[in-house]
């Protein structure tokens, strides 16, 4: 059913949905259960997660008297599995069919998929869970800020900035038309290709978690 895939388009948009749902409201209407399905929730939910997460982690290890420089490394190998986990995911999914098969020659390709986003933004988090609460929100909310000013004044690929339609969704995060993105897979001989278009997915990721810590904090 609908609700179990990522939403469409509906129209009207969702500003005017919200007006007639306020003058004729209907819980099994609301717009945002049409705009953002349940396939839309589980990302960001589960960011909001780790973030909560990584404030119980943190103290409970310190209660147990780990040191801070085993705790700092238990961070990077947890953020590596996660990217590790993912590449063999990735493989596995896109690549291995088709070389068992003989349809494509044996290549690895090392990129970003939901995994290794989820590794890269805890790791950024966890090193901004330094700071206080407050300028702790402060950063995930500049994060976003930075997120939302390059989806909405840059061009995304061969769109004109601020293209969200729904032909065009702005997934080519500008790198088009940046030097450096133009450049986003570097090959190493003919077997190792290694990607980094979806890093610019990493600040709103770990903005996201650094929300989760707040919300720890509360708790």
């Amino acid at each position: 059913g609908y609700f179990w895939k990522h939403a469409d388009w509906p129209e009207p948009w969702l500003g005017e949905a919200f007006r007639e749902w306020f003058k004729h409201p209907n819980p099994f209407q609301f717009p945002l259960l049409r705009h953002c399905t349940l396939a839309d929730y589980v990302m960001p939910s589960f960011m909001l997660i780790i973030g909560l997460a990584i404030l119980y982690s943190v103290a409970a290890s310190r209660k147990r008297g780990v040191p801070e420089r085993t705790l700092w490394l238990r961070t990077v190998k947890r953020a590596a599995m996660l990217v590790f986990l993912g590449w063999v995911i990735c493989y596995f999914r896109d690549q291995f069919a088709a070389e068992i098969y003989g349809r494509r020659p044996f290549s690895i390709s090392l990129g970003m998929d939901v995994l290794q986003l989820l590794g890269v933004g805890y790791l950024v988090a966890r090193v901004l869970y330094g700071l206080p609460l407050i300028p702790r929100l402060c950063a995930a909310g500049a994060l976003l800020l930075w997120h939302w000013g390059l989806l909405r004044f840059l061009p995304q690929g061969d769109m004109s900035a601020g293209t969200f339609t729904e032909a065009h969704n702005a997934v080519g995060y500008a790198y088009a038309h940046w030097p450096i993105w133009r450049y986003t897979t570097l090959h190493v001989g003919h077997w190792l290709s290694v990607g980094w278009t979806g890093m610019l997915s990493v600040p709103p990721a770990a903005a996201t978690m650094l929300i989760g810590t707040g919300a720890g904090d509360l708790l």
